[in-house]
């Protein structure tokens, strides 16, 4: 069961050591990975800047929708010019222009200098709504970024009604306690589905579980 507890948020972060062997640590080739759950690419780009040692302009380099694989679409940056030198880069993901979509977290920044090195390449992998970043296949085996099937989003409107995002039809249903009381089930066909409370108090925690 999936679980979104709305006016609360728990954030649970998991630490670890970890050891990386690259097979080649002078890397030459930046490969961003960028996954989106409708898989709608279409005017996806990113916006990529030197950042550090020194603070440089930035260049557009576009997705191309028909190049992707499971980890979604994916552009490969050569290092060697416009970015040689640089240890941090700065990138931004948006559709179209800068009055158009932008991906969640702003300015985030892939540090070069720690990333894992494969075959001269570094791969840096995003995924819709999610801020991380994973730059190694360690960070992909932590779910960083999460992969994994969630709510993108659940809020009551004027209405008394949750208007509920998903990332996937629930099959099981949905579920949903006013504390622990279950005020509201049901079923959904689409990813997108709102529940109708007869009426909210904002001194309790509403859950909404979803399968």
């Amino acid at each position: 069961m999936k679980k979104i507890i709305l006016l609360l948020l728990l954030v649970i972060s998991s630490f670890g050591v970890h050891t990386i062997i690259n097979a080649n640590t002078e890397a030459t080739t930046l490969v961003v990975h960028y996954f989106r759950y409708d898989d709608t690419y279409t005017n996806f780009n990113i916006w990529l800047w030197p950042h550090e040692p020194v603070s440089g302009g930035g260049v557009q380099h576009d997705f191309d929708p028909l190049q992707k694989d499971e980890h979604g679409v994916f552009t490969e940056i050569d290092l060697t010019t416009t970015y040689s030198g640089s240890t941090v880069l700065g990138i931004i993901i948006k559709q179209g222009g800068w009055d158009g979509y932008r991906e969640v977290g702003g300015d985030r920044f892939i540090d070069l200098s720690t990333a894992e090195v494969i075959d001269g390449k570094i791969h840096a992998y995003f995924v819709e709504k999610d801020v991380r970043i994973g730059t190694s296949q360690a960070d992909l085996a932590a779910n960083v970024p999460d992969y994994r099937p969630k709510v993108l989003s659940a809020a009551f409107d004027a209405s008394n009604k949750i208007q509920v995002t998903l990332t996937h039809i629930p099959e099981g249903g949905y579920e949903l306690y006013e504390n622990d009381t279950m005020v509201a089930s049901g079923t959904a066909t689409t990813k997108t589905f709102s529940v109708s409370l007869p009426s909210v108090d904002i001194s309790k925690v509403y859950t909404l579980n979803v399968a």
